[in-house]
Parts: C-alpha cells; structure tokens; sequence
C-alpha cells in the first residue's frame, strides 16, 4: 500500500510540473477544486495524495532527519496561525499587483514548493497542516476519522 501511495503522489507531482511547465496552471487549481468536493465524502485527499508540497516534504525531512536539522520545536511564527494568513495574503497580493503592474504572472505555487521544502528541512511538516488548536477541531483537518488520507 505504501509504494501505491507514493506511486500516486508522484503522478500527481509529475502532472503538476508538466501543466506548470506548460503555462497550464488553471488546470491545477481545477483539480484542487474537485479534490475540495471530493474532501466531503473522503476527507483531505489533496493534501494526503495531490499536493506538491506534501510530496516534496516527505523526502525533505527524511533528508533533514538524516543531517540532523530538524528540530523537535516548531517555530511559534508557524505554529501561530498567523503565517499562513500572512502566506495566504500576501500571495493573493504578490499575484494581483504583479498582473497589474508588471503584465506577468508569478508562479506562486512553485515559490510557495520551494517555501516549503526550506521551511520542512528545519520544522516538521506538520507545521503546515496544524495551524493552531482551533483549527484541528475543524472537518478534514489531521485529527478526524480520515487520517488515513494524510499518510
């Protein structure tokens, strides 16, 4: 079951490269939107099987594990709540005013990879699935009855 698992999760990085690579991003927010109803019936299967990140981190803090620099502690700044509204903010307005101002589009799901994967190699990944202690009370957050989506 594990290698079907990362078997999928490759697939899914793959395609994400491939659809990146070929200016077809509104393709991967379309999954992302299915995946969203899909979550209803089956819980977090995008961040369990489809997102890129997830699949970057997991190797990522084997690596870290390995070299030692991973600490036990997660940083308040990312345990707060308060990066990912900064996070999400800021990356809705770094994309508005550079198609405004610049007429280009900025790859902030590939930014955000690359964010994540630094970030993974000091911190536990699950710094970014556990916002804070009001949040893991919510539907389809790690500690519900589909965590078997979130291997």
């Amino acid at each position: 079951m594990k290698y079907i698992i990362t078997t999928i999760r490759v697939l899914f990085f793959a395609l994400f490269i491939f659809l990146l690579l070929n200016g077809k991003m509104m393709l991967w927010i379309a999954l992302y939107a299915v995946s969203l109803l899909v979550a209803l019936l089956f819980g977090r299967v995008y961040c369990g099987y489809v997102c890129p990140m997830n699949t970057l981190m997991i190797p990522t803090e084997w690596l870290s594990k390995k070299l030692k620099l991973q600490t036990v502690n997660s940083s308040k700044w990312l345990s707060s709540g308060k990066f990912a509204w900064f996070a999400l903010v800021g990356s809705v307005a770094i994309m508005l005013l550079a198609q405004k101002l610049l007429h280009k589009n900025i790859p902030i799901l590939l930014i955000w990879l690359v964010v994540s994967v630094l970030i993974t190699l000091r911190y536990k990944p699950a710094v970014f699935h556990i916002v804070n202690k009001y949040v893991r009370k919510m539907p389809f957050t790690t500690q519900n009855r589909y965590n078997r989506f979130v291997l």
